[in-house]
């Protein structure tokens, strides 16, 4: 015996099978399917009946991995093999450094081993006053007997010491103009694209200016030579 399953509602069931013997139909109740019995010699339906269901292709999923600034440095551009190559030919890839700050330094400061560093005198320098600036930079207060406070520049270290920053706080005024100076004194351009999070400098929350990397002496150098 040789029985297949196929659907009621195909035109060439009952045309393309040919029995010598009569076949019993059975209909059940609960599908929608015919089942067809019949003897040895059934013609065989495969052949008989086109296939009704087309092979689909399946469809290729393209998968988009974004790689971590970290990664396109290790894999890209500090690459060993890259390296060596531009190195045979003679490829400079070091930024063209950015222009000099607008505002130079007035004084020469000295710092004490705390990170402590007095206020230049206008008289040894032979000015009238401290020059002012389109932003200001407070330090510390609460000293005993008026004493001049502290910078306001702290390094701040996380993920067990691999994470460094540099924050500077109590900064009023142009916070754009300070950030831009802040760029020339630190040679640290802007990345490319403008992207925030490639960025060395960011402000937080707060109104904090957050560099990436050690810069403390730099910056506390900075700002008592501009005489903050």
């Amino acid at each position: 015996m040789f029985s297949r399953v196929i659907s009621s509602s195909s035109p060439l069931m009952m045309t393309a099978v040919r029995m010598r013997q009569p076949s019993q139909v059975v209909t059940s109740a609960a599908s929608t399917r015919t089942i067809i019995t019949s003897s040895s010699w059934l013609v065989d339906l495969q052949e008989a009946l086109p296939s009704q269901q087309s092979p689909q292709t399946p469809q290729k999923q393209q998968i988009r991995s974004v790689h971590s600034e970290r990664q396109v440095k290790r894999l890209f551009k500090n690459h060993p093999a890259r390296q060596r190559a531009e190195q045979r030919k003679g490829v400079d890839r070091t930024p063209p450094p950015l222009d000099p700050p607008t505002f130079p330094p007035i004084a020469n400061p000295q710092f004490l081993p705390n990170g402590w560093s007095p206020l230049p005198d206008p008289a040894a320098l032979g000015l009238d006053e401290l020059p002012k600036y389109p932003f200001h930079v407070a330090r510390t207060g609460n000293k005993p007997n008026g004493a001049v406070g502290f910078l306001p520049v702290y390094s701040d270290f996380r993920l067990n010491g691999y994470k460094v920053t540099t924050r500077i706080k109590k900064i009023s005024g142009d916070r754009d103009l300070f950030i831009k100076e802040l760029r020339a004194t630190l040679q640290l351009p802007e990345p490319k694209n403008k992207n925030p999070r490639y960025d060395a400098i960011r402000i937080r929350a707060g109104g904090t200016i957050e560099i990436k990397g050690n810069h403390v002496r730099s910056v506390k150098k900075w700002l008592a030579g501009l005489g903050f």
